[in-house]
């Protein structure tokens, strides 16, 4: 879901890399309002990890703020999700 709360945005790596490092911009001049991601998806801590990854593929985003009670209680990346799927099919972690 999106929120609209109290929460206003992220900056990722990839929009370093697309608005910084691409535009060959000088990091100490770039603000963090310019290049913040302008939508912020979430997901509750109780969802299941099949459903946070339709929500990623579905918004077309590598991450999701994770909320308990409207609070920020962490993040889940692909990476995160990845590395459980390997984990529960008998790989390393």
């Amino acid at each position: 879901m999106k929120h609209k709360g109290d929460f206003v945005s992220i900056v990722t790596e990839k929009d370093i890399i697309n608005k910084v490092v691409a535009e060959e911009l000088y990091p100490g001049d770039v603000k963090v309002s310019e290049i913040m991601s302008k939508d912020l998806f979430t997901v509750s801590k109780n969802e299941s990890i099949e459903e946070a990854a339709k929500l990623m593929r579905k918004k077309g985003v590598r991450r999701l703020v994770v909320l308990e009670d409207e609070r920020i209680v962490g993040i889940i990346t692909e990476t995160d999700i990845a590395k459980h799927l390997k984990a529960i099919a008998g790989g390393a972690p």
